[in-house]
């Protein structure tokens, strides 16, 4: 995601850190809120020169994001709603195949349980509460260690530090007994000494791929995505889109009991502000479509520096040239000209343009030394959906610090009750 940056960190951090979180996202910066709340430091390495402040993406929060961010910071929630917008009704519109003319059915959005909110909003929000000085920018994590110390405690407590110790690589004949601590790499910077590593740095994760280095890494879905932002007031300004507080999804098929699955959708609606965010029906890439996503298939270009767009590196682009045209292509090619003139009133910078990929489920998300430990898209990355991801990212944070505040020091055991109350929530 592209835009402007927020400018944090610029002291240098200390060598040994308590708790060492890897990336400044939203579930990063969730978890230092939650922690710093509970009197535990914690510190942000973030890879980039200086925190996002702008982005193209918009996020929907539902109660249990809301519930997360209030029991993580009391003020989280008032902000939240002050940014972003309520919905207050819910528009569908479905495009059965063949079929010229929707059928729209409008609803009450639910008391207000769905906040849609610009991405950098959420971001602003959070980065408030966390202390600058524990914010280090410019840290792009590389890897880790973990240390056994043959006269170190199990339980996270001290030890000398010239106690002579034995350095690994997180492996199966570790579990037995839990490392001491653990040591993050970064590039180009001095590595830190944590006794716990929070590997919350997305879904090309260093900290996963030094956890499990045989995982495949990152799964190409066979999807490329556009979605955007435009200064739209009251949802009609530039191009009618929506009625304020209003959220639109469109489909080319009926859902429900007995009927068919839509196989297209696309979002329109209120982001708060006086912004409209729209994120137009995905298309297959190459064509490989399901087939590239169960291959581990890479889009055009993904390896090879002649890519063009969000296809190139998977990570996306903002402003790529070409994006508007492809996205006017695929609304032409599914029939949806009734977007149209949104698409066409968007100016191309505004447009953000990735390859989409998700990540393989994993049975654990500690490290066998469980003193690292992973958080949001590093652990289960998922195809975006209107802000899922930042909703179970906010649930990871919330437990991980519920069960760090009861048990701290013990690392290891709180790592334990962590998991317990998170990878089954996430396999439902």
């Amino acid at each position: 995601m592209g835009g402007q940056q927020l400018s944090m960190g610029r002291t240098s951090p200390p060598r040994q850190v308590d708790i060492a979180i890897i990336g400044g996202g939203l579930g990063g910066l969730a978890l230092a809120v939650g922690l710093h709340r509970r009197g535990l430091a914690a510190h942000v390495f973030e890879a980039s020169s200086e925190l996002r402040k702008e982005t193209s993406t918009m996020v929907g929060l539902g109660p249990n994001a809301l519930a997360a961010l209030g029991d993580l910071h009391p003020d989280l929630p008032e902000q939240i709603r002050q940014r972003g917008v309520l919905n207050n009704n819910v528009k569908t519109m479905n495009f059965p195949d063949g079929a010229d003319n929707p059928i729209i059915n409008v609803r009450p959005g639910g008391g207000g349980e769905l906040c849609t909110i610009r991405w950098a909003q959420v971001h602003e929000a959070l980065a408030q509460v966390v202390p600058p000085e524990f914010v280090h920018c410019n840290h792009a994590a590389t890897g880790y260690d973990e240390i056994w110390d043959e006269q170190g405690m199990d339980n996270g407590t001290d030890v000398d530090e010239s106690a002579t110790a034995t350095t690994a690589m997180a492996s199966s004949t570790s579990a037995v007994r839990p490392a001491h601590r653990a040591v993050v790499h970064f590039r180009d910077q001095p590595s830190v000494t944590a006794k716990l590593v929070v590997g919350a740095d997305g879904v090309f994760s260093p900290i996963r791929a030094a956890m499990y280095p045989n995982d495949p890494g990152p799964r190409y879905l066979g999807h490329m995505n556009w979605n955007c932002l435009i200064y739209n007031p009251g949802g009609n300004t530039v191009a009618h889109a929506h009625e304020p507080g209003q959220l639109c999804i469109a489909n080319n098929g009926l859902l429900g009991a007995g009927l068919i699955v839509p196989s297209l959708f696309a979002i329109v609606c209120d982001a708060g502000g006086g912004y409209t965010f729209w994120q137009p029906p995905p298309r297959e890439a190459n064509g490989t479509g399901a087939a590239g996503a169960a291959t581990g298939g890479a889009p055009n270009g993904d390896s090879d520096a002649s890519g063009s767009g969000g296809a190139r590196r998977g990570r996306g682009g903002q402003g790529v040239p070409g994006s508007k045209a492809r996205v006017i292509e695929r609304l032409q090619s599914a029939g949806w000209h009734w977007w149209l003139p949104l698409v066409e009133a968007t100016p191309e910078s505004a447009i953000f343009e990735r390859a989409l990929y998700d990540r393989v489920p994993l049975e654990r998300w500690a490290s066998s030394g469980r003193r690292v430990v992973l958080l949001g898209d590093a652990a289960h990355a998922m195809h975006p959906m209107a802000g899922q991801g930042a909703r179970s990212a906010f649930e990871d944070a919330h437990q991980l610090t519920l069960a760090l505040d009861a048990l701290w020091p013990d690392v290891p055991t709180a790592l334990e009750r962590y998991q317990q109350a998170r990878i089954y929530r996430h396999v439902l």
